[in-house]
């Protein structure tokens, strides 16, 4: 049993046609074709649209479509069944790494859930209150005023400190004004004094990024496949986290995973095929002109066709 790509190139050349000739009749692309009549199909895309490029040239020829597809399925399953493989280890891949990343993100948001609760609450059980303070004093005051004092002599008059035994105590009036989330430490005089390290920590936990800040756009995410030429030009904008798979004209599709603000461009000649993971999360436009809505947030669109 002859090959699919002999299968083929007989039939072609028994009717006198050049591959330039069938791709003009079927509108498949001649590198596609000469690449089905040389079983290069890392050179094709992917298996269903290979498929129907088999179907379609058995058409053209009048040859048996079932009968080519056999053929198409003896010669091309291993290299298809490998390439579904490699792209769902792929898949997986991806998938993990996402968990990882989500669950590094939640050990450092209950991390600094953790610190800014020590920071607002190690302060308040440790700083001494206005109260303690003014109880200190008064405590003071009392221990001072029940000494007996020495009994002056005759005619020598009675000092100012000793009519007034408190002046002299170096007693703090008032708590030194202490910011939320600082501890304070004795100082020798009996004041108190900042801890720095623990500002120190305070000026940190306080930095935070703004919820709600949007991402700097990044520059235009190209496919740059090699074929991306024509007058259409699609634009799609994430405005939540996409997966989007574009295909343009009869070409390879290609497949991108859009975060927010991100931007790809394709072009085609006739058309476009959309599959959006995420429809209410990407905004659509061709040639400039705004396309959709096409669905609501988690909604799946797929093959949707997008032309002039």
């Amino acid at each position: 049993m002859d090959s699919l790509g002999t299968f083929f190139r007989e039939a072609r050349e028994a009717k006198d046609l050049t591959l330039e000739q069938v791709g003009a009749i079927t509108r498949i692309q001649e590198s596609y074709l000469q690449a089905i009549e040389e079983e290069n199909f890392h050179v094709l895309p992917q298996k269903v649209f290979t498929k129907g490029f088999v179907r379609t040239y058995a058409q053209m020829l009048g040859l048996e479509e079932e009968e080519a597809l056999r053929r198409f399925s003896a010669v091309a399953g291993s290299y298809y069944q490998k390439e579904e493989d490699e792209h769902q280890q792929v898949i997986k891949r991806e998938e993990e790494d996402r968990k990882g990343k989500a669950n590094r993100n939640a050990v450092i948001i209950l991390t600094g859930v953790i610190l800014v609760g020590l920071v607002f609450i190690l302060p308040g059980e440790q700083s001494p209150s206005p109260t303690s303070f003014q109880e200190q004093k008064s405590k003071t005051a009392s221990d001072f005023s029940t000494q007996p004092a020495d009994e002056p002599e005759a005619g020598q008059a009675v000092s100012s400190e000793a009519q007034n035994p408190t002046s002299s105590l170096n007693v703090e009036e008032a708590p030194f004004p202490v910011t939320p989330g600082s501890k304070t430490v004795p100082t020798p005089s009996g004041g108190t004094q900042l801890d720095p390290g623990l500002v120190e920590v305070v000026e940190e936990a306080s930095v935070a990024t703004p919820v709600g800040v949007v991402r700097t756009m990044r520059s235009p995410f190209e496919p740059g496949m090699g074929e991306q030429d024509g007058p259409l030009m699609l634009e799609l904008e994430a405005l939540e986290i996409t997966w989007v798979v574009v295909r343009s004209d009869d070409r390879e599709p290609h497949e991108a995973l859009l975060q927010p603000g991100e931007r790809a461009l394709w072009r085609a000649h006739d058309r476009f095929f959309l599959t959006l993971g995420n429809a209410g999360g990407v905004k659509v436009t061709l040639n400039g002109e705004p396309r959709g809505p096409f669905g609501e947030r988690g909604t799946v669109i797929r093959d949707l066709e997008i032309k002039p």
